[in-house]
């Protein structure tokens, strides 16, 4: 059931560029594909013999430099900070006045001096805009190193330059780099348009007639047409394209949604992809070999096996008082006919008023036991020893444990990922839960709608084949598989445009 959670969304803005920042990014770019491969190649100028004071200086001279001319990683490096906007940072925090300042006294005094200050102020800005690109969004706990995009070292960035190029340092899993894409796209495509704001009215099919046209040809960038009061086909396939692109149903009739989109603020808009993207930072560069994937936002859980999809199905996920956390994780055992230990909370509201009263009765009623201790060797007790007013008071705690069976809110099995926030995959007896559109009931866990079938996969063979009858069966995998809770509300659509999906416990902000 897992224990509950605090969390608060961590708002990501779209860039804008800042006061002097164009200037300055064109003043670097000159610099280094003009001035300063003029002063590398003169005859003033030798290559800097290799340093001995330390290890990344001599990688920085292996890698920004060869034969006296700025390498074509160097000049493919500071093109991706230029272009830093696409994943959602800013290019002036690695385009510096500092380095602009290195790069033109390299180009005004070339020399050996020179030229390793202006390679250790390349590097340096690498570093830390590589290091921006792969750090996913604060909410996203890594609690298995088996599931964590590992950081990297400077040396570690320098050398991966040098063996496979700056690009394959700053790209990440497939589902950011197209997610980047449709930013792209969709920025290209509907940032830069008129605002203005168009009245609430009744919904307008194609070919027919209102007021609100102009207005509508205006926003969406069109000519205004004259005075035309009709949403003539251009418009119309105008407006589904708008709708495609902004998670709506591609009707081509301007209704209620759609009209509420077009008068939303566009960075809105930029800032959930942004958002999103940073969520999906989280995700491996390298696909392993098998990997669980849970959306959190709309309770759904895929599992991968050599990149392709082979199981999917609805979970249910915590209540947004109870929220499901963000966690890249890995699950290395699953228990067969588990307990299920009883949050306090629920000890406190729901067992101990009646354990008063009924006594042993009624933890036998509800297939429950109250122990000694939380440790492995605790004491069963007989309910007249525990003090169950105290309890429901609140001012004292008493462990109480599920036994296994039909009943066990645990179900058959329990899937782990070891992590401090007792958060794990199981099953549940509440069937019922799985039809509903929305499934955010749990106390943060993650239950599953087929955990047979989960455990089928993920261990190899029929859970009743692993079974030996015992309660709480431990039986660990031949190897962990990684599994990422994220919050996705953002993704490409196929052909082209935006889904977006629900927000249940309001993480984006909008």
């Amino acid at each position: 059931m897992g224990r509950r959670t605090g969390l608060s969304p961590r708002k990501t803005r779209p860039t804008k560029p800042g006061a002097g920042q164009g200037d300055r990014r064109r003043t670097v770019l000159a610099v280094v594909g003009g001035c300063l491969l003029l002063a590398l190649s003169s005859p003033e100028a030798s290559p800097p013999r290799p340093s001995t004071s330390s290890e990344p200086l001599q990688l920085y001279e292996r890698t920004w430099i060869r034969d006296g001319r700025l390498t074509s990683e160097a000049e493919t490096v500071l093109k991706l900070m230029a272009a830093a906007e696409r994943h959602g940072l800013r290019s002036e925090l690695y385009l510096t006045p500092a380095l602009e300042s290195r790069l033109s006294e390299m180009a005004a005094r070339p020399n050996q001096r020179a030229a390793l200050k202006a390679e250790e102020a390349l590097a340096e800005a690498f570093f830390r805009f590589a290091s921006d690109v792969r750090s996913p969004d604060a909410m996203v706990q890594v609690v298995d190193p088996a599931a964590s995009l590992k950081p990297l070292t400077p040396s570690e960035t320098l050398s991966a330059v040098r063996r496979e190029g700056p690009e394959h340092v700053v790209r990440l899993a497939p589902e950011y780099e197209r997610l980047a894409d449709t930013l792209e796209q969709w920025r290209r495509r509907w940032r830069n348009l008129p605002r203005l704001q168009l009245r609430e009215g009744p919904d307008v099919r194609p070919g027919a007639t209102d007021k609100r046209m102009p207005a509508l040809r205006t926003r969406l960038g069109r000519a205004p047409g004259g005075a035309s009061a009709m949403l003539d086909p251009v418009l119309a396939s105008r407006l589904e394209d708008f709708q495609r692109w902004h998670g709506l149903d591609q009707t081509g009739i301007l209704n209620g949604p759609t009209v509420r989109a077009l008068n939303r603020d566009p960075e809105e808009y930029e800032r959930l992809i942004l958002t999103n993207m940073a969520r999906l930072r989280a995700l491996p560069i390298t696909e392993p070999r098998r990997r669980v994937q849970v959306n959190i936002a709309s309770a759904v859980l895929t599992a991968k096996e050599n990149g392709e999809t082979v199981l999917t199905m609805r979970v249910v996920v915590g209540r947004k008082d109870t929220p499901t956390p963000m966690l890249a994780g890995a699950v290395r055992y699953l228990v067969l006919s588990p307990y299920w230990n009883l949050p306090q909370d629920l000890v406190q509201s729901r067992v101990a008023p009646v354990a008063l009263i009924r006594g042993d009765a009624a933890l036998k009623a509800g297939g429950f036991e109250a122990l000694s201790d939380w440790s492995p060797k605790a004491r069963r007790l007989r309910a007249d020893e525990v003090d169950w007013k105290a309890v429901a008071a609140g001012e004292r705690r008493v462990r109480v444990r599920q036994l296994p069976g039909d009943r066990n809110m645990m179900g058959a099995v329990k899937f782990m990922l070891p992590n401090d926030l007792g958060i794990y995959l199981h099953d549940t007896p509440s069937r019922g839960l799985f039809s509903a559109p929305q499934r955010a009931f749990s106390a943060g866990c993650v239950r599953l709608e087929d955990a047979q079938a989960f455990g089928r996969w993920i261990a190899g063979r029929n859970l009743a084949d692993l079974a030996d009858g015992s309660a709480e069966q431990r039986v660990d995998l031949v190897e962990p598989v990684p599994v990422y809770l994220l919050y996705l509300t953002a993704a490409p659509r196929p052909g082209g445009g935006l889904i977006l999906g629900p927000d249940p416990y309001g993480w984006d902000g909008l």
